[in-house]
């Protein structure tokens, strides 16, 4: 929370081993914050990454 009150929501992604890249979401309250983020992640998540941001890979057996 800042000084006026707002949330802000931090999102970092880039390849391993380079300069990522960032965004800064700001949120009028936590609630706000909480559900933007919930909702990245879900998306995410559903494109196939997994809760450390790395894609998941078929394994051969």
């Amino acid at each position: 929370m800042n000084l006026f009150s707002e949330v802000s929501v931090l999102r970092e992604w880039g390849v391993a081993g380079r300069d990522g890249q960032s965004v800064i979401n700001i949120y009028g309250n936590l609630r706000e914050a909480s559900v933007a983020a919930d909702s990245h992640r879900n998306r995410m998540i559903k494109r196939g990454y997994n809760r450390d941001g790395l894609a998941s890979q078929a394994t051969a057996d």
